[in-house]
């Protein structure tokens, strides 16, 4: 079951913004009335436009590799309130695509529960100092053609993200519950201009 195959298996999901999601972002940027019902129409606004996608196969014995996409229409609408000057908006609108992300990975780790019956380990993404290889060259192990590597070493669209996990034995108590916190807590990457650091709840994105 676990041998490394050559098929990618492509997976599409609705993007996932929860009551639970807008509270937290709400804590996070100390949002008045009036910006958490902003956020609130963003964040339906973000999930009506946007899906996520998610390619991936077994590479070695019981390890998956996988890229996680919002796409380009993610993209284009956090850009969309930069170019028009809408500086808050654009910042909260990154907020809104990591979470989205996060959920993302949830909902892909349930998935690989159900289709092997075994416990899935917590998302690792790719370093290539770590890995041994480049970025592009980890990118190519899968068959499709949304993603890329830019000449600058960033994936594109920019809301994406390459990652392994590991299929496990049995079901730890700890992989049972849903993924907390932020993509970015696991990531070494901090010049990233998707991450977003938890400082203790300002909730900011890092500088490049």
């Amino acid at each position: 079951m676990f041998e490394a195959e050559q098929e990618t298996h492509f997976l599409q999901y609705k993007c996932r913004l929860s009551g639970e999601d807008v509270d937290v972002l709400c804590k996070q940027n100390r949002l008045d009335a009036g910006k958490q019902s902003l956020l609130r129409s963003m964040m339906v606004q973000f999930a009506l436009r946007t899906s996520l996608h998610v390619y991936y196969r077994i590479i070695e014995e019981k390890k998956i590799l996988a890229v996680m996409t919002l796409g380009k229409a993610a993209d284009a609408w956090c850009e969309s309130f930069l170019s028009e000057d809408e500086i808050w908006k654009g910042y909260m609108a990154d907020q809104i695509a990591m979470c989205a992300l996060r959920n993302g990975y949830e909902m892909f780790r349930r998935t690989l529960q159900g289709q092997y019956g075994r416990a899935v380990s917590g998302l690792t993404f790719w370093e290539e100092e770590d890995a041994g290889c480049t970025l592009l060259q980890a990118l190519s192990c899968l068959s499709q053609g949304e993603v890329t590597v830019s000449p600058g070493g960033q994936l594109q669209p920019l809301k994406s993200v390459l990652f392994t996990v590991t299929i496990l034995e049995g079901v730890p108590e700890s992989l049972t519950e849903a993924c907390t916190g932020n993509l970015c807590d696991s990531c070494k990457n901090v010049t990233c201009p998707n991450r977003i650091a938890d400082d203790g709840g300002a909730g900011t994105i890092c500088p490049n």
